[in-house]
């Protein structure tokens, strides 16, 4: 899951960064002094941008994949409770 989180933060991060960079191309002839001058500052933006849209991601992704994990994890121990009905694996029996 944070793994999914990362690739997609990155690539929506990616995304802006191109996009921005091909809409402000007229400002290419002080690329150099706008570096030098705020170069800093756009590393931090960029890398606070980067760590909220990971955050973003990550939360959405738990929002929708972790649904109803509690409602699935009681109807798997209540089948593990009845020793009757299904049988288990050695490895689970000597375990409990």
């Amino acid at each position: 899951m944070i793994r999914q989180s990362l690739f997609v933060s990155a690539t929506a991060l990616l995304l802006l960064v191109l996009t921005l960079m091909n809409r402000l191309n007229f400002l290419s002839p002080w690329r150099k002094a706008i570096f030098l001058h705020c170069g800093t500052s756009l590393a931090v933006f960029i890398g606070i941008l980067g760590v909220n849209l990971f955050a973003a991601t990550l939360a959405i992704n738990r929002k929708i994949f972790l649904k109803d994990t509690g409602r699935k994890l009681s109807h798997f121990d209540n089948q593990l409770q009845s020793e009757g009905q299904h049988a288990l694996p050695a490895i689970f029996k000597e375990r409990r």
